[in-house]
């Protein structure tokens, strides 16, 4: 319930916030005289970004500070805060600044201009150009407010709240109470972190910080821990293409092909049309997701087919993008009969474990899938209802295996249609819990 009451406040926070999206002076403009003929990527030896700090009135600004860090330092701020040689300077007299050598990737550039203002941009570097230039319109910086407390209305304090990509945090008071000034205006994700296991970490997309203006969020509500659970990505970010973890490990998962975003049960989730979208995360931001021998869990997924038998794949977990049944991997989806079903292989081994059950499942009506290992019992269940059970190896499930959501091995087994809130546990739920998941989520 704490976690619907906080989505529902998201969700009010969007409507209000889409017809204000055209506001936003976040501009970077290429450079079209550095435009290689044929668009495709040139053999560089380092890309120069060049760019211009100015007010609305088309003045320059000196004197500013600018910093350029890649992307995804922009992304968490439980990222490595490492910056790239040469990453701060300031502007000249004309306002003007330049990074040389830079390598191919998807930069930040922020630029602080103190009492003039502040304006973040996010460039591509793609190497289709030499030198790209970029023009900063700062604005006068704004600040967001907040009030932290439990589904209850207690206080939390000594959380951890930050701007993730901006390296700005602080810390609640013992009223819960926060404070984040001197912000560039745009839109950003906070990142609610308490000191306590008793609560878990939530992240709040799309809030607006508007020049020379406070943003009040209001009570933010963060919802209390639940036992076990190692990773769970919400799809709420509703933009962009990526998607974090919100138990707060580096597992962010990225989109690819087609895959998009859609409104879903309560908020956003992520869109996929068939043969042409997953999600992926790759080995190295998983590694603390892995499902060590003897070890119990669960995945959970919420998952809506675009039609009937729009295709398996709901969410798969493979390591070799050659064959569809990796070792050593585990697999849960939506079977071509509408049912669905649960895999598991061992190393070395062509046996798969196989657990199958159900019908109707792809009738275009959401539904909740969740399946694991509980000692060397495995067992699967739809909509809280116990499809199939079996015995088997307790085998390690996810050494050297990255995660796909949405296919097999983003080959093959595409899933049409809509998914929410995956879970991956580290222990086997009960019968009570997983009955508990699947009620519908509140209006």
């Amino acid at each position: 319930m704490i976690a619907r009451l906080t989505k529902g406040f998201r969700l009010r926070a969007i409507a209000w916030l889409l017809p204000l999206l055209p506001l936003l002076a976040l501009t970077a403009c290429r450079s079209g005289e550095d435009r290689l003929a044929g668009g495709g990527g040139v053999d560089v030896e380092g890309i120069t970004v060049e760019g211009k700090a100015m007010r609305a009135d088309n003045t320059p600004v000196a004197g500013a500070r600018v910093r350029l860090r890649a992307w995804d330092y922009q992304k968490s701020v439980a990222a490595p805060k490492v910056s790239i040689d040469g990453g701060d300077t300031r502007t000249d007299s004309s306002g003007r600044f330049r990074f040389k050598d830079v390598d191919t990737g998807r930069y930040a550039v922020e630029v602080d201009a103190g009492e003039d203002g502040a304006t973040v941009l996010e460039i591509d570097a793609d190497g289709s150009q030499r030198v790209l230039i970029v023009e900063a319109f700062v604005q006068p910086q704004g600040s967001i407010t907040g009030m932290v407390q439990d589904g209850g209305g207690t206080a939390i304090a000594g959380a951890t709240v930050g701007i993730l990509g901006l390296d700005r945090e602080t810390r609640t008071d013992s009223g819960g109470a926060f404070i984040l000034a001197g912000l560039p205006p745009g839109l950003y994700t906070l990142r609610v972190q308490p000191d306590s296991p008793a609560w878990s970490a939530i992240e709040l997309p799309l809030v607006e910080v508007r020049g020379g203006a406070g943003t009040d969020l209001g009570p933010v509500v963060l919802p209390a821990s639940v036992p076990g659970l190692l990773a769970y990505w919400r799809f709420d970010e509703g933009k962009g293409s990526l998607a974090a973890d919100a138990q707060g490990s580096l597992a962010r998962a990225t989109l690819h092909g087609h895959a998009g975003w859609s409104m879903a049960r309560d908020s956003f989730g992520l869109s996929l049309p068939a043969d042409s979208g997953y999600v992926f995360v790759p080995k190295t931001k998983s590694a603390s997701l892995d499902i060590d021998s003897g070890a119990d869990f669960t995945l959970t997924v919420w998952m809506k087919s675009a039609s009937p038998g729009a295709g398996a794949g709901a969410v798969r977990y493979f390591a070799n993008a050659r064959t569809d049944y990796a070792p050593n991997g585990y697999s849960l989806g939506l079977a071509a009969d509408g049912g669905c079903e649960f895999l598991s292989q061992s190393i070395g081994s062509s046996a798969t474990l196989r657990i199958s059950g159900g019908s109707g499942l792809d009738d275009g009506a959401w539904h909740q899938v969740a399946a694991g290992r509980s000692g060397d019992r495995y067992f699967l269940y739809a909509d809280g209802a116990l499809l199939g059970e079996s015995t088997g190896p307790t085998q390690a499930m996810t050494k050297d295996n990255p995660l796909y959501f949405g296919s097999r091995e983003g080959k093959s087994g595409f899933f049409a249609g809509l998914l929410d809130d995956v879970r991956i546990y580290s222990r086997g739920l009960t019968a009570e819990e997983a009955k508990a998941l699947a009620a519908p989520a509140a209006p």
